[in-house]
Formats: C-alpha cells, structure tokens, sequence
C-alpha cells in the first residue's frame, strides 16, 4: 500500500523566547524554556574526518530505579523501544520512519541505572535539526504506544535477555552484580520472568512517570559546522588545502578561520531559533512526584562464584571485581569506609576540578592494563586476553572496577590468583613515570579516535 510522507510533522510557529540564557565555558549556550526544558548547544568546526552527522540527546533521571520503585522492572526500556515502532500524533508508524528516513533522522532509546536516554542523530542541517525536533516533540506531547509496537518491543528485550542467559561473560555479570549489590536490584538487568510479566499499562505508567514532567528532561545537541564557500586558486575552481596556500603572511589561513567562526555562529543561532520555534511552546506537562536519588551500597563481604553453562567448546573467564567512586569523586558508603584517610587530599582535588575522578581512574586503569597484559600474557602466558574497566556512575555516589581475563579451564586458578596480586601490586610497588607517561599517550589517542565518532560530543 501507498504511504503518503508529511511536509512537516508540525505547523510552523514563531520561536520563543527563552526564558534563562548563558553562554558557559566551552563554547556551550545553555538555555532553559519557559516549560521549563532545559537545553544545551555546541557547535564546533567540522573536520575532513570527523562525524557526518549530528546528534540531539534527550535525557531524564529515572532508568531501572524508576522500574524498580514501580514495581515493573524492564518497563522503561520496554517503553522506549515500543515508541521507537510506534507513531504518534496523527501521523502513523509508516509514515514516521519514512519521514526520518527522508530527513535523515535516525534514532536510539535505552535506558540505563538511573536515567533514560534518547539519541537522534541528525544531518548537520536545520531541515534535517527541525524533522529530528518535531519527532522528538510528538514522543513527549502525543506518543501512540500501540499493542503492537509493545508486544515487539517485549520479544526484542526478551531476546536480549535469552542470549546475555546463554553468554558465559553476560551470565556471570549478572551473578557478580547480584552478588555486588545484592539489595540494589536495580543494578541488575530484568530476567525473564519479568519481562513476561510486563503489561501494556505497566509501559505507559513508567513513561508517563520518567518522561511527562519537561523540569526532569535536559536536551543536549551537538553539531558542526564549515564554511559554505571554500578557499579557491587563483584563476581556478578547484578547492585548495592549508598546505598549498600561497598566503605567506597567513592571511588566507586567516580568512578561513573567520570563515568558519561566522559558520559555527549561524549554525549555533539557526539551531537555537529551531528549538525555541519547536520545543518552546510544549506543554510542561504534569508534575510527577520524583522518587528518591539512588543510593546503592556494595556488599561488604567478599565472595567467590562459579558458573557453568553448557558450550560447544570448553573455555573460562574469570571476573574480579571490586568498589570504586562515582564520577564525581564520592564513593558509596561501603567505599568510603574502605578508604577513609588513604588518600589525602582526594576530596579537595575532586572539589576543585570535577573532572579530576574520572581523570585520575582512567589512567590508574590504563597503568593496570599495562601491568595485566605485561604479567599475565606476557610473562605467565596464562590467558590470551585480560582487561580492567572502571565503571563510574554519574546520577549517586558509587562505581566499580570489573577485570576481566579468558584462560583454559586448567589454568583458571593460577590465572585468577595472578590476577589478584597485579590489582594488589600498587601497594608495594607504585606506578613508575614511564607508565603514567605511556598510559597518557594511550588516552590521548583514545581520545582524539573517540572525538571523532558521532555520539561523543
């Protein structure tokens, strides 16, 4: 059958005027609408190898602890996905996906501990900000969660849920976890049985609850943006690099660098005028009442678990895992404890630079990795691959380091107990400066490979 694509999934209207604006640090403009919907803007010059796309993400506290406080647990990711294969307002599925198709609008609902997070990804353009926008405003103002949308939405996390069941690595962090955080379910992922359970009515209540108040929402968009018109040769129409510039005196590089300063300027003000235009008049919809911050707490007894699952091949993997502090530098209480005075002067360095936390486990994390791979691949060769994460929440106080190393059944335990005495080993013998300096060009490099993927900034 014929689908007939929309013009527009809104009539046009005249942008609001904000009703707090700042420009912060960064190059960031931070407005907050008059219903109260918080939003943040960066634009930044385009790079040949950078991201071609642009994205948009809507955020809001809740995620499992939300479930978990409702009594439905699996509900709000169940939600998200069903809206994502529903329509909304008066226009339907079809035409919805063909209109994001069109636009070049694509779109990525999860949620996670203690939040919910929305993804659109657009192309750098304000036709294609304004269809990722309006599609956006139905999802809050007028979603259609349909039956079928729900019941594809639930086998899609139940298939999700069967094959973590079935992985050997994915079955193990979900004992460790409940074993972590054994009154804090949730941290854990929904079983089965749960996801069974889950209703129609469950999925609208969770949504209505995490997403129908517009002060629990932040809305952050990130763009680029380069010069509509590019250096040309002299008597000549091909585009010329840095490199072949005959400017001596810089004034080509000069010109150019204004060029992209106005474009990153127009591009900031056409998507700001956007979304005044599109989200300003939204309803602020109904103030629901917030549950409490989270507030997980380790278990403070260590243990060790086995698990087996049936497999084609025989193969181990063995997690070592313990406390560590959130992403702002405070740890929960089990972790505090722990700690005590260990670490001088940790606090104030948190207080005065925010990023300093995750900074200084990030590299901690790198020098072990070093340590790992050089001790147990290396020197023991008692397993073919090992690592350290740090996992840092952002929404409460807490985290945790999970290692990880794959090794034959017959050398689990000597794998393990070399494992526990590299993650001890800073105690006797700290990091030396060579590995702080060759962890730093480790993330250095990271950071500039990740600065150029779509969903970093």
């Amino acid at each position: 059958r014929k689908v007939r694509v929309p013009e527009a999934l809104l009539s046009a209207a005249a942008p609001v005027v904000p009703a707090e604006r700042a420009e912060l640090p960064g190059g960031v403009t931070a407005l907050r609408l008059p219903n109260g919907l918080r939003v943040r803007l960066l634009v930044h010059p385009a790079t040949p190898d950078g991201p071609a796309q642009s994205t948009m993400r809507l955020r809001a506290a809740g995620g499992r602890h939300g479930d978990v406080t409702l009594g439905s647990d699996g509900a709000i990711q169940t939600a998200l996905w069903a809206l994502e294969n529903s329509g909304a307002g008066e226009w339907s599925r079809e035409q919805l996906q063909l209109y994001k198709k069109v636009h070049g609008v694509s779109s990525d609902c999860r949620a996670g501990p203690d939040y919910v997070e929305a993804d659109v990804h657009f192309a750098p353009s304000v036709s294609s900000c304004r269809a990722g926008l309006e599609w956006l405003r139905l999802l809050l103002e007028a979603p259609q969660m349909d039956l079928t949308g729900f019941t594809e939405a639930q086998l899609r996390l139940k298939g999700t849920v069967h094959a973590r069941e079935k992985s050997m690595e994915g079955k193990a962090l979900q004992v460790l976890m409940q074993d972590m955080y054994p009154r804090d379910s949730w941290l854990w992922e929904a079983t089965v049985d749960q996801v069974n359970r889950l209703t129609l009515g469950q999925a609208k209540k969770a949504l209505q609850a995490q997403l129908g108040d517009l002060s629990n929402l932040e809305l952050d968009i990130a763009s680029s943006a380069a010069p509509a018109v590019a250096l040309k040769k002299e008597g000549g129409g091909q585009s010329m690099s840095h490199d072949e510039a005959p400017d001596a005196d810089g004034a080509g590089l000069a010109a150019a660098s204004g060029a992209s300063d106005q474009a990153i300027e127009d591009m900031r003000l056409a998507l700001e005028r956007e979304v005044c235009a599109v989200l300003g008049d939204l309803p602020a919809g109904t103030t629901v009442a917030q549950v409490g911050d989270p507030r997980p707490a380790m278990a403070w007894g260590g243990c060790e678990r086995r698990v087996h699952l049936p497999d084609a091949d025989e193969r181990a993997l063995v997690f070592v895992a313990g406390g560590a502090p959130g992403y702002w530098g405070q740890g929960d209480a089990t972790w505090e404890d722990a700690i005590g005075d260990k670490c001088q002067g940790w606090t104030d360095r948190c207080r005065a630079d925010p990023a300093y936390a995750a900074m200084a486990m990030s590299l901690m994390a790198e020098c072990m990795n070093t340590r790992l791979l050089s001790r147990l691949r290396d020197h023991l060769s008692l397993t073919y691959n090992c690592e350290i994460d740090v996992s840092m929440f952002e929404g409460f106080p807490g985290g945790f380091y999970l290692c990880r190393l794959f090794a034959a059944p017959s050398r689990l335990a000597a794998a393990a107990a070399a494992a526990v005495d590299v993650l001890n080993s800073p105690r006797q013998h700290p990091f030396m400066d060579a590995e702080v300096e060759a962890s730093k060009k480790v993330m250095a490099y990271r950071e500039g490979r990740d600065q150029r993927q779509r969903g970093y900034w």
